[in-house]
């Protein structure tokens, strides 16, 4: 590609199309690798199949595809950019026109359902830092009581609620690590964090119905194991989330 020439992306053109067994084969086929390397190379791609490329080889790589069943789509790096700064949420309720929500730096907003594009749940393992306060005995002066700040590395799960809005563009996020109050959820609020997010994303599945939605979601509201997903960190959410609102723009 020339320099300065805009890029071009090669994209699924479905969730369907991407798990199916025989897509590995068709991408091995048209990057002339091992059907092993081409399983790897989707497992990673959230979608997004191949960034950067010229028009002309976009193009033939999406011909050799769609002979094989695969759908692609060929679509300039601008249109799969990725989403806005995640906003995150301290209060949700859902009303008739929308999701009200809350802010930890105070303000409230409602988001009119039709703003909903893509709905985005992912998990996964995360190394944090604990800081902890002890007050052990110690030096100078015998049995005194000093304050000690400690501080351990432990690794947790994190589970994320992403809503991506349209129209303007915008990032709301659900963030398990964080403190949301869920009373606006009523008779469908759970006892757990997890729950909650669990309860709040079946709830704007069905009021948005033509939202995309991540696989680590489709999991979550299927009672599925969301490990299955695959996320292995915030960039692979972010990724899908890229390929996911493209799809949503590309609809004619």
């Amino acid at each position: 590609m020339a320099s300065g020439s805009p890029g071009f992306s090669l994209l699924a053109a479905s969730a369907a199309d991407l798990r199916r067994k025989w897509f590995a084969e068709a991408l091995a086929g048209a990057l002339g690798l091992l059907p092993v390397d081409a399983a790897l190379i989707l497992r990673k791609s959230r979608g997004i199949l191949r960034e950067g490329l010229p028009r002309a080889e976009a193009d033939r790589l999406a011909a050799a595809l769609g002979k094989a069943g695969a759908a692609c789509l060929v679509l300039p790096d601008v249109e799969v950019a990725a989403p806005p700064p995640a906003r995150v949420l301290s209060r949700v309720r859902p009303v008739p026109e929308g999701l009200e929500v809350g802010f930890p730096g105070g303000g409230r907003d409602v988001v009119p359902w039709e703003r909903i594009a893509v709905l985005s749940f992912g998990s996964w393992w995360e190394e944090v830092t604990v800081r902890r306060q002890g007050v052990p005995w110690g030096l100078p002066e015998e049995g005194a009581r000093a304050p000690v700040r400690e501080k351990s590395t432990t690794t947790e799960f994190r589970n994320v609620l992403d809503l991506l809005l349209e129209g303007p563009q915008d990032r709301l996020r659900l963030d398990g690590e964080e403190y949301c109050d869920f009373a606006g959820l009523g008779k469908v609020r759970a006892p757990t964090v997890l729950g909650n997010i669990k309860a709040l994303a079946a709830a704007l599945a069905a009021a948005v119905p033509s939202a995309g939605l991540s696989r680590g979601l489709e999991l979550l509201l299927e009672g599925g194991r969301v490990s299955d997903a695959g996320y292995e960190a915030e960039e692979d959410l972010l990724r899908e989330q890229r390929w996911l609102l493209a799809l949503r723009r590309a609809r004619p």
